[in-house]
């Protein structure tokens, strides 16, 4: 079962399995939809809430709507072809028993889009590791969304964008690591993440980022992604004898603190 778990995964975490159509539950489902109805027709202006009716107290449209729908669901899936399954079935029990599986974390890498399975002691280990960084990191006693809320809202009397620049239920923003599958050392460091998606700042972030980015984009160090460097390198003419191609990678972020 492990080797055909090892088999999807080598597929990338951006595989879609096909699903199986569970008939079982379409008629359950079918069924609730259907008791809905009856109830609605009922009590419709009652007060009284008494047990489920028959179709036998219901006027006979209800009965003739419940035969069409069941009629149509029926004509649609004898028409309908089966879609390939891109699984076996012994497959599928092994994303099952991974799904269940309370002691690993899997993660893509953070470069090539490899997958990392770690044990949770491991994944917790690192984690302890990258937040014990003070110079980056800073406990908090509580929760400064809602002071971060009235200081934005204080800058700016009237929202210049939709919705404004501050969410009224903001999210808490998470932390997590990618590995950094192609170092040396075993098991990989962390790359630190810190998901701000709807938190506090998400929104006063777009619009800094739409006021920057023509600037940025204009700049004559501007480098958008690995695959427009690529190109940029393409069109050099290099001179084996002359030129080098240099790489640097960054040990330390410059130091920005993040709250959480």
């Amino acid at each position: 079962m492990w080797a055909a778990g090892m088999a999807v995964l080598k597929r990338g975490l951006g595989f879609i399995p096909t699903k199986r159509l569970d008939t079982f539950k379409l008629r359950q489902e079918q069924a609730e939809f259907f008791g809905k109805v009856r109830l609605r027709v009922f009590f419709d202006n009652k007060e009284e809430t008494p047990p489920k009716p028959s179709l036998a107290q219901l006027p006979h449209e209800t009965a003739a709507f419940e035969q069409a729908v069941t009629h149509h669901i029926d004509t649609m899936w004898d028409r309908s072809k089966q879609p390939f399954m891109n699984l076996s079935r012994v497959e599928e029990e092994a994303i099952r028993e991974l799904n269940q599986n309370t002691n690993i974390f899997i993660k893509p890498a953070e470069k090539g889009g490899a997958v990392v399975i770690l044990e949770k002691e491991i994944y917790y280990q690192e984690c302890w590791r990258l937040l014990s960084d003070h110079h980056q990191y800073k406990v908090l006693v509580k929760n400064p969304s809602k002071e971060i809320q009235m200081e934005i809202r204080g800058w700016w009397k009237r929202p210049l964008i939709k919705g404004g620049f501050c969410k009224d239920k903001p999210m808490t923003p998470y932390f997590y690591f990618l590995l950094k599958k192609y170092k040396p050392t075993r098991p990989p460091p962390g790359h630190p993440i810190v998901s701000g998606i709807g938190s506090v700042l998400d929104s006063l972030s777009q619009f800094c980022d739409f006021l920057m980015r023509p600037l940025v984009e204009n700049s004559e160090s501007y480098l958008k992604d690995t695959k427009y460097v690529l190109n940029l390198i393409n069109e050099f003419d290099f001179d084996p004898k002359m030129d080098f191609l240099v790489g640097l990678d960054v040990q330390t972020y410059p130091r920005r603190r993040h709250y959480g």
